[in-house]
């Protein structure tokens, strides 16, 4: 810390993670507290990782009187007595779904691989929620939320789906209680940390009288939106909601859902509607935010690997005039990329950073005319390797355009 920020009283990154350090040895953690300042992370005991990105966003939007309490209470949680159910029965009244961004899951897989982890079993299983999120079970207890890992259901000899199901029922149990004008927005209103998981309780949501087919946004695991497809008052509202939310601490993601016959499905208003901009914006951003994040740990562990792949940038591009956002990677000639699914493909020579533009073409042209060069992955957010550039003949039936280049 500088002379500056000890005389301003400013907590850097830095001293925040000294801070933890100084109440994880006063919560009872015995021996070395290790500070990975590029991860932002602290190591100890054998195995323990504690990543603090979200209670350091938290520490500062937070009032200086309640700092101290936010630390404090964090660490406990850290190192709390309470220990893990020795057998499923003994945690059937406990267990509680998690709905969470599916990236969050997603991003501990790559970390494990950097860090050299060959079992992903200490990690939280899930399914998968309307492609962007994931449902996975927990131990609610009194201060804190214990995910439960791979390993700990195998141990219990037990299912995915049967503890899901329990967890469902338990979060069914006190009903669906919202706050909010019949025919508009409803906000879930109980008093937990599960009101994002209530999205899960499709046949109570169903019986809230909206206009149209249900629309539902879970911008943190405390907030749970409902407004009407065709109710443009209640659309803004939601909207609104995402928008405060994506500000504050533990922020989830911006995509909104609609409750169809089969369940959750991603939502977007039709392009006439008075907030399209508005989901399009927040949706866009959490992509990008997922995508960024992505690519670094993708391009980290290509080079730990010494794998020349390089994870190309999800970009978002502000039409001239119109302010119209679109998306779109770069595909490089000579470059082995892993390409994020995007609205559009600008086809270049040499490096994203500073490319010689061909042109651009819809993804979905590009699918249909060089889809033989295109190789889907399993990551999440989605991604295509593409190891060779399109034949002169593929470019020309692209029909490529300058777009906003020219």
């Amino acid at each position: 810390m500088g002379i500056l920020d000890r005389l301003l009283g400013r907590v850097t990154p830095e001293r925040f993670a000294q801070m933890m350090a100084d109440a994880l040895r006063a919560a009872g953690v015995d021996g070395p507290i290790e500070y990975d300042a590029e991860e932002f992370l602290l190591r100890f005991g054998e195995s323990h990782q504690v990543f603090l990105g979200n209670v350091w966003d938290e520490f500062q939007a937070a009032p200086k009187s309640m700092r101290q309490q936010i630390i404090e209470h964090f660490a406990w949680g850290m190192v709390s007595e309470a220990e893990m159910p020795e057998s499923f029965e003994a945690a059937r009244d406990q267990l509680m779904p998690v709905v969470k961004n599916r990236f969050y899951r997603e991003g501990m897989v790559l970390r494990m691989q950097i860090e050299g982890e060959a079992s992903v079993e200490s990690i939280f299983p899930g399914r998968v929620l309307a492609e962007h999120f994931i449902v996975t079970p927990a131990i609610d207890l009194p201060n804190r939320v214990l995910y439960l890992s791979e390993q700990q259901l195998s141990e219990w000899g037990v299912s995915l789906d049967e503890v899901l199901e329990v967890a469902h029922t338990n979060l069914a149990a006190p009903g669906l209680t919202v706050a909010g004008a019949e025919g508009h927005a409803y906000m879930a209103a109980t008093e937990d940390v599960y009101n994002g998981s209530r999205v899960l309780l499709t046949d109570k949501i169903r019986k809230l009288t909206v206009q149209g087919r249900h629309v539902a946004g879970i911008p943190n695991r405390n907030t749970l939106v409902i407004a009407g497809s065709e109710d443009d008052e209640a659309l803004g509202m939601l909207v609104g909601v995402i928008d405060e939310a994506s500000q504050q601490p533990r922020f989830e993601s911006g995509v909104a859902l609609v409750l169809g016959d089969e369940g959750w499905e991603p939502f977007m208003p039709p392009e006439d509607s008075a907030h399209y901009g508005a989901f399009r914006r927040q949706r866009l951003w959490s992509f990008g935010r997922d995508y960024a994040e992505q690519q670094e740990l993708l391009n980290k562990l290509h080079e730990q690997r010494e794998t020349d792949i390089h994870a190309a940038t999800f970009m978002v591009q502000e039409e001239r005039g119109t302010g119209a956002l679109w998306s779109f990677g770069i595909w490089s000639e000579d470059v082995d990329t892993l390409l994020p699914r995007t609205e559009s493909v600008v086809f270049a020579r040499g490096h994203e950073r500073n490319p010689e533009v061909l042109g651009v073409a819809q993804w979905e042209r590009v699918a249909e005319i060089a889809g033989d060069l295109m190789e889907p992955t399993d990551y999440y957010p989605e991604r295509w390797r593409v190891r060779q550039f399109p034949t002169q003949e593929q470019l020309d039936a692209l029909a490529l355009e300058m777009g906003p280049f020219a």
